[in-house]
């Protein structure tokens, strides 16, 4: 839901740690989720995938694979195998307001999302996972009537392939993208045409995904607008105090930032857009994402968005624009 995602308490077990304002990843602590599965659908035989992990749809890593939420608490349920350890990502697509939670071989809860993905679907990213089977669950945010079609894509970087690097400027420029296969103008190892999905060869990824895996194809960032990072380390642009930098950012895609701060110094960051609706996040760490931040306007639209660094230790800030739905922008740096 936008903004902002909220988690009645009618459809939740017990969250734990009231303290907690991020539930699945407090102190390593996932909250148990309770679903709803004597639901519609199911009752008149027509669920299109079963709401049991005994009978879960088996889903090749990198396919999209088709779901439809048939009546208010219908749980589609998924199974996906890793052969090797490595991280996954699973996201949905479309328009149906999706939550997903991955859950392991064991059936407990790894990590769950509501709106981490483009618009209102989820994303989950789990880092660390062991060789086996686990499973993806998928149910409307709206558990008494919500409905609708989906489209799950789990990825893993078990299963991603490698090749050489290549490059491409990101809406203005600011900025060097990732790839595992060069390229561009179109061709088997290109974006061009096939923005959201992978390239007509298969062997590298054109979607936001493949900015976390580094399979991106070499034109991702010039032809889908995808924030394939920056020229600096651990793929941030530089960002000096007192300058600005202008850019375009793709829909769901993200564009990372460092700054240099001092300690007891004040600092503003102001993002103004200049068309559609991007989004500004900061952190402390370069663990930031739209899960972890310390600041985030979260405006609608075309609004103005600022947020204020105030550092206790000299070292480096970083930010992030992300693209609720693709836009241009401008971001400034000052200290008073």
């Amino acid at each position: 839901m936008r903004p902002g995602t909220a988690y009645p308490s009618t459809n939740w077990g017990a969250i734990g740690d009231s303290n907690c304002s991020n539930p699945s990843n407090a102190n390593g602590f996932v909250a148990p989720i309770t679903y709803i599965t004597n639901n519609a659908a199911t009752s008149a035989g027509n669920d299109d995938h079963s709401d049991s992990t005994s009978n879960a749809t088996p889903v090749a890593l990198g396919a999209l694979t088709g779901g439809n939420l048939e009546a208010g608490g219908d749980v589609d349920v998924f199974a996906f195998t890793l052969g090797t350890s490595g991280s996954v990502t699973v996201s949905t697509e479309g328009s149906t307001d999706t939550f997903c939670t991955l859950v392991n071989g064991g059936g407990a809860s790894l990590a769950y999302d509501d709106d981490g993905g483009v618009g209102y679907n989820c994303q989950v990213t789990q880092a660390g996972l062991q060789a086996g089977t686990y499973y993806v669950k998928v149910r409307h945010y709206n558990t008494v009537n919500g409905v609708g079609a989906y489209q799950l894509r789990v990825q893993s970087s078990a299963g991603s392939g490698s090749g050489s690097s290549g490059s491409g400027s990101s809406g203005s420029g600011t900025g060097t993208g990732t790839g595992s296969s060069g390229g561009s103008g179109g061709g088997a190892n290109s974006c061009q045409g096939a923005c959201g999905g992978a390239s007509p060869s298969g062997s590298c990824w054109c979607d936001l995904a493949c900015v976390g895996y580094g399979d991106c194809c070499g034109d991702y960032p010039a032809q889908c607008g995808g924030g394939g990072g920056g020229g600096g380390s651990n793929g941030f642009s530089p960002l000096a105090v007192g300058s600005s930098t202008t850019a375009n950012v793709g829909q769901g895609a993200e564009l990372k930032y460092s700054v240099p701060v001092n300690a007891g110094q004040r600092y503003s960051v102001l993002l103004t857009p200049s068309s559609g609706d991007p989004d500004l996040y900061t952190h402390r760490e370069a663990s930031i994402s739209t899960t972890t931040w310390e600041c985030r306007p979260y405006l609608a639209g075309m609004g103005v968005e600022q947020c204020t660094i105030n550092p206790t230790s000299t070292g480096t800030h970083y930010l992030m624009v992300r693209g609720y739905s693709a836009g241009g922008f401008n971001l400034r740096v000052t200290s008073p």
